[in-house]
């Protein structure tokens, strides 16, 4: 059954139809004034137990007639699947379709989706289902490397000359998804806190995601007065650079705070989605 659902409750919607094919039954008896030929209206197939549409009250053969106020007359079970789960404000319902909004960017606690149903025994009532919270992963991962490497270079004289360790913290983001923003802040003060001398942000192979992260993750390298100091590109490397080819291949661009050397590196299939991202 769980297989089925969509809709994140605990239900396998279909049409009238749908219905008496799928269960051998016929429409109920309170439904009966639309007829299964015609293929209107949502109706409940199947119902897991203990789901939170079955605690709802939710029973098999149910009519949905209306969600969060939208009626279901000529609406299709992927339709009302999306309005309950919340998937249909992620394809464009919610005001915030084209930034943070849709369910990546409600808040984490569950929400109430008000539903009417028209019973199977007959009579109409208005639910309440708690909208389950849904995880989404964090695309961050980062890594600390110790080298000896040069000191300050030609502008350090002498002093430049003295060898020194160096600690890059490399964080690797993979998509840019709604928390990649607030992941890469996080992984950038755990990286401090670890030593790190100089920061990479390795874009090789992300996926894209939200324009709105891209912007807000490239607001974290910039300098106090808002300038972006700007980012390099760096070859394909294979492997783990060095870092010697963090230093050579790219000129690096500063955090705010504190002032450490962020270099950025892209590569793979999707190299030239990541930079278009954070320019």
């Amino acid at each position: 059954m769980k297989k089925y659902d969509v809709s994140g409750v605990g239900l396998n919607l279909g049409t009238a139809a749908e219905y008496v094919v799928k269960t051998g039954n016929e429409l109920p008896a309170a439904s009966t004034s639309r007829g299964p030929s015609a293929g209107e209206g949502v109706f409940v197939v199947g119902v897991s137990k203990g789901s939170i549409a079955d605690v709802a009250g939710i029973r098999q053969g149910d009519e949905l007639l209306a969600i969060q106020g939208e009626p279901m007359d000529e609406a299709t079970p992927f339709r009302a699947s999306g309005l309950i789960s919340g998937a249909a404000d992620e394809d464009g319902g919610g005001a915030g379709g084209s930034g943070r909004g849709g369910s990546e960017g409600r808040s984490s606690k569950a929400e109430l989706v008000l539903v009417k149903v028209r019973h199977a025994a007959g009579g109409e009532e208005e639910l309440r289902l708690a909208r389950p919270t849904r995880t989404l992963p964090s695309t961050v991962t980062t890594s600390l490397t110790r080298s000896t490497g040069g000191g300050g270079g030609a502008a350090g004289g002498a002093a430049g000359a003295r060898a020194v360790e160096e600690v890059v913290g490399t964080v690797r983001l993979a998509a840019f998804n709604a928390r990649a923003q607030s992941d890469v802040a996080s992984a950038i003060r755990r990286l401090e806190a670890g030593g790190a001398t100089r920061l990479v942000l390795d874009l090789r192979d992300n996926r894209g995601g939200l324009v709105t992260e891209g912007l807000e993750v490239a607001r974290l390298f910039l300098d106090g007065e808002g300038a972006g100091r700007g980012f390099g590109i760096s070859p394909d490397f294979s492997g783990a650079p060095s870092p010697e080819q963090y230093e050579g291949a790219i000129r690096g661009c500063r955090l705010a705070d504190p002032q450490l050397p962020a270099p950025q590196l892209v590569g793979g299939p999707r190299a030239a989605e990541a930079p278009k991202a954070v320019a």
